[in-house]
C-alpha cells in the first residue's frame, strides 16, 4: 500500500453567471512526484505520464461513494497503453507502458502514431460496471483527448489543461505540476465557453497554473485570467498516489490458480515474489501459503 509523500490540494465549484460551468482545479505536484519515482520515468515519459495522472485525478468530484473512473488511452505510437484510475476520495493510481521514451531527434509522430488512438472510460460502482464508452483520440495529447472524449461521448463540452515544471533533483523531480477542468453546464453561454477554452489553452494560463501561491490567490488569478466573477469553491480531498494493494487480496486471486500454475510458480524454490503492476509494491508468499502438503 502506497501513499502520497506529500500534500496537493483540490477545489471545486461553479462559474455562475453568465458562463454556469463547472471547474475542478488542482495541485497534482506530490502525486506526479510518487508516480514518476516509482515507474523512474525519463523527462519525456514523466511529462506525458503527469498529464494522464493530473487530467485524471480532476474527475474525483464527479464520483460519490464507491464510484471509481478507469480512463485508457491507447495510441499506435511508442506510447501503447495507458491507464488510470480515480475514486471519490482522490485516489489515483496508473500504468505506464513505456517510461522510458527520451531519445535523439524523438518526434510527435513517433510517441503518439501517425493514426488517431482511442480512449476509454469505464465507470464503477462497488466494483461494477454502469458505464462504459470510448471515443477517438485525435489530439496526440491525454488530456486534451479526454476532454475530446466527454464531448463527444458523453455530449457534454469540457476541457482540461494540465502544465508541469521539473527539477534536476531524481529524489524529487517535480517542482510543480496542476490542472483544471472547465465543464459547460445547462443554460451555458457556449460562446463564453469557447473563450475561456481557448485562453485557458496558452502558454500564460499554464503559468498561472503553476504559479507559487495560494489554491484561493490561483483561483482569483484563474477568474481575472478568463473575465470571469471569482466563483465560490470549496475544497475537495487533495489527489494522491494512493494504490489499494494489499497482500492479502493478492494472496486470494493466486489462491484461485490451477494446482499446476502453483506448482510451476514454485518449482524449486519455496518462495515467489509478485509485484503489484500499478506501484510496484511487492509481496513474498510461500509454497506452504498456497500448496496443500507444500
Amino acid at each position: 500500500m502506497l501513499k502520497t509523500s506529500s500534500e496537493n490540494f483540490l477545489l471545486r465549484g461553479v462559474f455562475a453567471g453568465e458562463l454556469n460551468g463547472r471547474f475542478v482545479l488542482a495541485d497534482t505536484t506530490a502525486l506526479c512526484n510518487d508516480a514518476i519515482k516509482i515507474y523512474d520515468a525519463d523527462p519525456v515519459a514523466a511529462e506525458l505520464f503527469s498529464s494522464a495522472l493530473t487530467s485524471t485525478a480532476l474527475l474525483s468530484p464527479l464520483l460519490e461513494g464507491t464510484e471509481k473512473y478507469s480512463v485508457q488511452w491507447e495510441y499506435p505510437g511508442l506510447l501503447g497503453k495507458t491507464l488510470v484510475d480515480v475514486n471519490a476520495h482522490s485516489d489515483v493510481r496508473g500504468l505506464f507502458s513505456q517510461p522510458h521514451l527520451a531519445a535523439p531527434e524523438l518526434k510527435l509522430d513517433t510517441v503518439f502514431g501517425s493514426e488517431d488512438g482511442i480512449v476509454t472510460v469505464l465507470k464503477f460502482d462497488n466494483g461494477s460496471i454502469i458505464n462504459s464508452g470510448s471515443a477517438k483520440a485525435p489530439l496526440a495529447d491525454f488530456a486534451g483527448d479526454l476532454g475530446f472524449f466527454f464531448s463527444v461521448s458523453d455530449q457534454i463540452e469540457t476541457e482540461f489543461i494540465t502544465a508541469v515544471r521539473f527539477n534536476a533533483d531524481p529524489e524529487n523531480p517535480v517542482c510543480g505540476a496542476a490542472g483544471m477542468m472547465l465543464q459547460a453546464m445547462p443554460e451555458c453561454n457556449m460562446d463564453i465557453f469557447e473563450n475561456c477554452r481557448k485562453r485557458t489553452n496558452t502558454d500564460e494560463f499554464r503559468k498561472i497554473l503553476l504559479s507559487d501561491t495560494t489554491a484561493e490567490k490561483k483561483l482569483e488569478k484563474i477568474a481575472d485570467f478568463l473575465g470571469l466573477p471569482v466563483p465560490a469553491m470549496e475544497l475537495g480531498t487533495p489527489p494522491g498516489f494512493r494504490c489499494n494493494c494489499s497482500r492479502d487480496r493478492l494472496l486470494q486471486t493466486m489462491k484461485v490458480m490451477s494446482a499446476q500454475d502453483l506448482e510451476d510458480i514454485f518449482k524449486d524454490k519455496d518462495q515467489t515474489a509478485v509485484e503489484c503492476r500499478f506501484c510496484r509494491q511487492k509481496y513474498v508468499f510461500s509454497r506452504r501459503e498456497l500448496i496443500k502438503n507444500g
